[in-house]
């Protein structure tokens, strides 16, 4: 994977949790029942910045929650510390090491009370991923050596072991949206209708500013090239086209930077075999209207 397409992900991936709602409901499905009842959602709070250092800042979302945990009037939290990654990497245990150990040191120097702190490891990338703790990436452990490695449990969610069902399931409208591009990028078990059922499921009036990050982020994967992203345009509900004229504009100058008559009259002939309408033809081309429609005429 491209070092433009890590960034990518992550980039999508800090924009879907920096929405209080998705991230609540990512927690709700990544940490285990037992332990994710006990907090008290209703008073999270995020922590930018918080754990990493300058060298690693530069590949990682660091996305660090506070909660507390309820029945304790406030005195007891935990920090949610979500490491994304859109590859497999074994010696990730010692990356979330790193950051617990930062986490812990900043907690101290603040005067803080302790705040215990869960790792949590979101991944999507290509291939299933067993993850190892620290002890298993040595080849050999002396009898009576192993108590001298750390040791401590994370959370590993897994976007490969969910099924579609239940991801529909999930009660917050842009986490499915994302989990479903991201299951469909390397196994390509999802259709082409349901993107256009997962954002049309999304509140353009709310969401739509996560609806043009959506847009671009499909753009940006492998298999979502340019004519696919206009089938799925083309099938939006209108409240949800309009929202995403904006990602429409950038067809436009797209079309716009073809160049030559001939290379907009083959940009235009893709859009009328998708059926878009010539009024957005007109638009996304810089064909005149005559033009646009004695083209259709002539493919007719």
């Amino acid at each position: 994977m491209s070092k433009k397409l890590h960034k990518t992900h992550d980039s999508f991936v800090k924009e879907l949790l920096s929405y209080k709602e998705s991230a609540v409901e990512f927690i709700k499905h990544a940490v285990p029942p037992e332990i994710h009842q006990k907090f008290d959602f209703d008073n999270i709070t995020y922590l930018p910045g918080t754990y990493t250092t300058k060298e690693l800042n530069e590949y990682i979302s660091d996305i660090v929650l506070k909660i507390p945990v309820d029945g304790t009037a406030g005195d007891v939290t935990v920090s949610i510390l979500i490491e994304h990654k859109s590859r497999i990497d074994h010696f990730t245990c010692l990356q979330l090491l790193t950051y617990m150990v930062n986490g812990y040191e900043q907690q101290r120097k603040q005067k803080e009370k302790l705040s215990i702190i869960i790792p949590v490891i979101y991944y999507h990338g290509k291939g299933r991923w067993k993850y190892r703790p620290l002890k298993e990436l040595f080849q050999k452990i002396p009898e009576g050596f192993e108590q001298y490695i750390p040791s401590f449990s994370i959370d590993f969610f897994d976007v490969h072991r969910l099924s579609i069902h239940q991801i529909y399931g999930m009660a917050e409208a842009k986490l499915r949206a994302a989990l479903i591009a991201q299951k469909s990028l390397h196994d390509h078990l999802v259709a082409k209708k349901d993107f256009v059922q997962v954002i049309n499921a999304l509140e353009p009036s709310i969401f739509g500013n996560f609806l043009h990050s959506y847009f671009v982020y499909l753009s940006n994967l492998a298999k979502f090239d340019q004519d696919y992203i206009i089938d799925i345009t083309n099938q939006l509900t209108t409240d949800m086209k309009t929202k995403s004229m904006t990602f429409i504009d950038q067809f436009r100058a797209e079309g716009r930077q073809e160049g030559s008559l001939q290379s907009r009259y083959e940009f235009a002939r893709k859009l009328l075999l998708r059926n878009m309408p010539l009024e957005d033809i007109y638009e996304l081309t810089d064909l005149s209207m005559e033009e646009v429609k004695k083209l259709a005429a002539d493919m007719a």
